[in-house]
């Protein structure tokens, strides 16, 4: 089960890298920047590029949708289009300024983010759904002196980050979970479930009802908390061994957090008991350090009734 769950944490953690590897190269489009440039008379323009990054990389990281704003936070295109969001302003949104909390949608004045973000969880306006988004910033050129122009975003639906590859024991599964503090300030809630996702899948993946079923207790919270710090501290202790090869060491000294009590929040029985394993998600960066996700991976396996 160790070996489970730091494969799984590893999984998301590229998952989440890759989106924001194909969002930095698309950025740096040149034919993104003009357009952007150019302002409204560049609409069409926009739409079809936005169009043709989803296409091509579809296969590589998986998105609910593409989002072109500008320094103002206003949607200049979305793929798929979207003529209610399309124009409008989501400078509000932690994926635009990178507070760690969406504000009220009639406030301005918060400035684009500047490094690579990962949002808050939060309702879409269009779907419904519960996502998460990932944006960068667009810069106006390569050099001194450069600019933000605007950001670029790709938002996943809650249970887009798919286990399907890991060779799991039948009584075996893997949990997706947020411990940071959420935007509607709740804590801990589970971003992935096979329990969540059949709901999803019933109900023709319409909106989910907030629940306090999708909240981890918080006895469960500070343990993953606790850890999540000390791998952390850890991790970023860590560099690699040639600066710039890309490949930074895990330390054989990881110790993941088993614990033989753990009740799932989904399952309908309470008393039955699972041994859970629990690992973070760390995120390599560009340097070569680890960063903390907030995220953590459950692997559980139900126990024997006794």
């Amino acid at each position: 089960m160790r070996s489970s769950a730091e494969l799984a944490a590893l999984s998301v953690g590229r998952e989440i890298d890759l989106r924001w590897y194909v969002l930095e190269n698309s950025a740096e489009d040149e034919e993104l920047r003009a357009a952007l440039q150019r302002g409204d008379g560049a609409a069409a323009e926009l739409r079809r590029w936005a169009e043709e990054q989803a296409g091509e990389n579809e296969l590589r990281a998986r998105a609910l949708s593409w989002l072109v704003m500008d320094v103002d936070g206003v949607i200049r295109a979305r793929y798929p289009h979207d003529d209610n969001s399309v124009g409008g302003s989501y400078a509000y949104r932690d994926y635009f300024h990178g507070e760690g909390r969406d504000y009220q949608k009639e406030t301005t004045g918060y400035a684009p983010i500047d490094v690579p973000h990962r949002s808050v969880v939060f309702r879409s306006t269009v779907t419904r759904n519960l996502m998460v988004a990932f944006s960068v910033p667009i810069w106006n050129s390569d050099g001194d002196g450069k600019e933000v122009l605007g950001v670029l975003g790709m938002t996943v639906e809650l249970g887009g980050f798919g286990f399907e590859e890991m060779q799991l024991d039948e009584s075996q599964m893997v949990v997706l979970v947020d411990t940071a503090a959420l935007a509607d300030g709740g804590e801990g809630r589970i971003l992935q479930h096979a329990e969540l996702a059949k709901e999803l899948v019933e109900r023709g993946r319409s909106q989910v009802e907030d629940d306090p079923r999708y909240y981890l207790p918080e006895s469960r919270l500070a343990q993953l908390r606790e850890l999540g710090e000390s791998k952390l501290a850890h991790a970023l202790s860590v560099r690699a061994p040639n600066p710039g090869d890309g490949e930074t060491q895990r330390s054989s000294t990881y110790v993941t957090l088993l614990d033989p009590d753990y009740r799932d929040p989904l399952d309908g029985q309470s008393s039955r008991r699972w041994l859970a394993a629990f690992e973070p998600v760390l995120v390599k960066g560009r340097t070569g350090l680890y960063t903390d996700t907030g995220w953590v991976v459950i692997v559980q396996e139900r126990l024997r009734d006794e």
